[in-house]
Parts: structure tokens; C-alpha cells; sequence
């Protein structure tokens, strides 16, 4: 522990996970957003990116035990000299997921990856050039605008906090139920879908809007909205989930 610093954290504590992704294993490093679900789960679930400690590795009792596990993610972010406090996340695997993730964690990793690469497009190609397109309110908005960027980041960062709530019941669920890769896209899509439209119409409501017609704008907005929607989501926008999928989003807002 006196020599942490030269060996890049590796001092064999059981609680520290080990970042391999850029070639050179060393201790886990966090910030304050660390935990948000698309920077979690590939820590979770990824083993080609991160190792986990041994604290962190369901013993062979465990695994027959059935029970399901909570993995308890908690650390006290620093910078020089500083300290931004204690960030904490309880994160509940079924079994199925638990064994899983022991077992063979590069399915668990890819279908995790197809969540976050969902609701990521959901918010940089759906809902986040709609609400630059009602900003501006012009034929040709300016997606570049600073002020564009701002006037919607809260929006944008609103979207994230609800889809963060969902992410993890939806995707345990697709693990516990076996379901295949096209049932849950649609299932998925579904929960994504209520969470921007929701995000959407809140903001067209409380924005500023640069055009004459708040009316007209909003139209407009609402005809990018749909046409990301078509071009990124086409093939689900009409697939109905199968009859064993119920898709939950009974906690987004």
C-alpha cells in the first residue's frame, strides 16, 4: 500500500475493481457520474474492460443458493486535494443474472450494450435535435448553437436520470425470462419510447422557443421528434414485443 502509486493502485485490496481497457491493468478510478448506468454497467458486466474484486464474485455456495445478490458500488471521489463526498449504488441481480454474469458474462456484457446504445441514440438522434429544432423554432436551426446546447441540456439530462431507473429491472428481466435479441429491442424500445415523449412534451411546455409561433415550432419539433424515431427505430416501431414480454417502465415519470 506504501508503493500504491507505483503500482497504479494494484495493491491487492478485495474491494477495488481493475480497469484494463486501455492496455495496462491499474485501479479503478471513479468520478462523481460514475455510477449513472451507462458507466456502471460495463464495470459490472464487461470483462474484456474491467476485472472485478473478489469481494465482488459469488462464491460456489452463492450460486446455489438461489437467492439473488445485491452489489453494493461505493467510493469517496477525490480530485487534488479534494474530495467531491461518498457516492453509494445498490444494484439487485436475480440468480439468473448473478449466474450469469459468473458464467458467461459476454452475453450479459453485449446485451447490456444494446440497452445503453438504445437509449443513448433515443437521446442524441430523437428527443435532443427536437428540442434544438423547437429552440431555434427556424427551417434551419443551428445544431451547433451554444445556446441551443444549454437551453436543452437539462432536458437531456433529465431523459438520463429516468431511463438510469428503469435500466437495470428491464434488463434483468430480459436475462431472467431468456428472452431473445428481438423481443427485447421491442420491449426496450417501448420503455424508451413514453420516457422522451414524455421528456419532450414537458419541454416544449417550459422552453424558450426563438420563433413567432410557439405553435408552428412546436410542429416542427414534433416532425423531427417522429423522423428520428423512423430512421433510427423503424424496424421496432411496429414490432410488437412477444406475448411473454411486458416491458417495465412502471417508474418513469
Amino acid at each position: 500500500r506504501v508503493a500504491a502509486k507505483d503500482r497504479v493502485g494494484l495493491v491487492l485490496d478485495p474491494w477495488v475493481p481493475i480497469n484494463k481497457k486501455e492496455g495496462e491493468r491499474k485501479a479503478l478510478t471513479v468520478s462523481e457520474d460514475s455510477f449513472q448506468y451507462y458507466k456502471l454497467a460495463p464495470i459490472l458486466f464487461d470483462p474484456q474492460q474491467f476485472e472485478l474484486p473478489v469481494l465482488a464474485q459469488p462464491s460456489a455456495e452463492e450460486l446455489r443458493q438461489g437467492a439473488g445478490a445485491t452489489l453494493v458500488a461505493q467510493v469517496t471521489v477525490g480530485g487534488n486535494c479534494t474530495t467531491d463526498g461518498v457516492i453509494r449504488r445498490e444494484v439487485f441481480m436475480p440468480m439468473p443474472v448473478v449466474r450469469r454474469r459468473s458464467q458467461a458474462p459476454n452475453g450479459l456484457a453485449m446485451r447490456s450494450q444494446r440497452f445503453i446504445d438504445a437509449a443513448s441514440t433515443f437521446q442524441r438522434s430523437v428527443l435532443r435535435p427536437a428540442l434544438i429544432q423547437f429552440f431555434d423554432g427556424s427551417d434551419s436551426p443551428n445544431w451547433k448553437s451554444p445556446d441551443a446546447a444549454r437551453a436543452v441540456q437539462s432536458w437531456t439530462t433529465l431523459f438520463e436520470a429516468q431511463v438510469d431507473e428503469v435500466f437495470y429491472v428491464n434488463l434483468f428481466e430480459s436475462i431472467s425470462k431468456d428472452w431473445l435479441d428481438e423481443p427485447t429491442a421491442a420491449a426496450w424500445f417501448q420503455v424508451l419510447k413514453p420516457i422522451a415523449k414524455g421528456v419532450f412534451m414537458a419541454a416544449v411546455e417550459a422552453m424558450p422557443c426563438a420563433a413567432v409561433s410557439r405553435l408552428m415550432a412546436r410542429g416542427r419539433a414534433q416532425r423531427v421528434f417522429d423522423n428520428g424515431l423512423k430512421k433510427h427505430f423503424g424496424d421496432l416501431m411496429n414490432a410488437a414485443p412477444s406475448p411473454s414480454v411486458e416491458a417495465r417502465h412502471d417508474t418513469a415519470h
